[in-house]
C-alpha cells in the first residue's frame, strides 16, 4: 500500500512537472517575437507626396508586400544591400525622425516653406539628401512647376547646385578622372531627357554631358555639403526607372541598363556613410 501512494505521488508530481512545461512551451510558441534590426540599419525615405506620382510618372518604391513602383527595384537593392526603405507622404521634421537618407525624385509639386526648412534642418544635422530633377516642361500636373523650378526654390542657395531648364538625351561616359564613391565602377550612365546641372560655391560635378569640359556646368551629376551633411543632384529621373508602376504609364526598365543601378548604389551608400 505504501508502495503504491509512493508511485501515486511520483507520478502525481510527474505529471505537474510535464503541464508546467507544456504550458510554458505554449506561451513561448504563442508570444509575439519583436524583429531584431541591426543596430547599423540605415532608414533611406523615399517621398510620395509632391507629385511624384503625377501624369504618366511613378517615382515611388511602392508598398509592400508588392512594392509596385518605378523605383520598386531601387528600393529592393537598398534593403538587399542592408538598408531599410520606407515612403512618406509629407515632409516635416516628424516624418523626417529616425532617418538618415531623404530621396526626393522628381516633385511637381511647390514644396511648403515648412518642408524645405525641415530638409535644410535635416541635411544641416548630418542627413543625406538626393535629389533628382528632369528636363525642361516635364510639369506633369500643369501647375506651372517643373521638377527644377521646385528643387531650385532652396537648393542654389543653400548646396550651391542649379537644375538649367534644358534638355537632353545621351548615353554619358564623362565620368570625373579621380572616380570618387559616387562613381566608383561607372564607366557609362544613361540620360533619358534630362536636364544638367550647374554648380557654384563647393559645389562639384561627377559626371558631364559628353564633350562638355569637367567644370562648373553641363553637369549630370552633381555633389555639395551643407553642414554636417551631403547631397546629390542628378538631372534625370528616368535613370533610375524600373519600367514598374501604375497601369497605363509610360515607363521603361532604365535600372538594368549602363551603370545606372550601380549609380543609384553608390550614391545612397555615400549620402549615408
Amino acid at each position: 500500500m505504501k508502495k503504491f501512494k509512493k508511485a501515486l505521488v511520483f507520478t502525481s508530481i510527474l505529471l505537474f512537472i510535464l503541464l508546467i512545461l507544456s504550458c510554458a512551451k505554449d506561451e513561448s510558441i504563442e508570444s509575439p517575437t519583436e524583429p531584431t534590426v541591426p543596430e547599423d540599419s540605415v532608414l533611406v525615405l523615399f517621398d510620395k507626396g509632391n507629385g511624384e506620382l503625377a501624369g504618366n510618372a511613378d517615382w515611388t518604391i511602392g508598398s509592400p508586400p508588392s512594392y509596385i513602383g518605378g523605383y520598386s527595384d531601387f528600393g529592393q537593392s537598398l534593403r538587399d544591400a542592408g538598408f531599410e526603405t520606407e515612403s512618406i507622404n509629407y515632409i516635416s521634421d516628424s516624418t523626417l525622425t529616425g532617418a538618415k537618407v531623404l530621396v526626393l525624385a522628381e516633385p511637381n509639386t511647390q514644396l511648403s516653406t515648412s518642408s524645405i526648412n525641415s530638409i535644410l534642418s535635416f541635411v544641416n544635422a548630418g542627413g543625406g539628401l538626393l535629389i533628382i530633377g528632369n528636363h525642361e516642361g516635364s510639369d506633369r500636373n500643369g501647375d506651372g512647376w517643373d521638377s527644377g523650378d521646385v528643387l531650385n526654390e532652396f537648393s542654389p542657395d543653400n548646396f550651391g547646385i542649379t537644375f538649367v531648364a534644358d534638355s537632353f538625351l545621351e548615353d554619358i561616359g564623362n565620368i570625373e578622372t579621380q572616380r570618387s564613391a559616387i562613381t566608383a565602377g561607372i564607366s557609362m550612365v544613361g540620360c533619358y531627357v534630362g536636364c544638367t546641372l550647374s554648380v557654384s560655391g563647393d559645389a562639384q560635378g561627377r559626371i558631364w554631358r559628353n564633350g562638355a569640359p569637367q567644370g562648373k556646368t553641363q553637369i549630370f551629376v552633381a555633389s555639395s555639403f551643407y553642414g554636417n551633411g551631403k547631397i546629390v543632384a542628378v538631372g534625370d529621373s528616368a535613370i533610375f526607372d524600373d519600367g514598374t508602376g501604375a497601369v497605363g504609364e509610360d515607363l521603361h526598365n532604365d535600372w538594368v541598363l549602363l551603370d545606372n543601378a550601380q549609380l543609384g548604389i553608390n550614391i545612397i551608400k555615400w549620402l549615408a556613410e
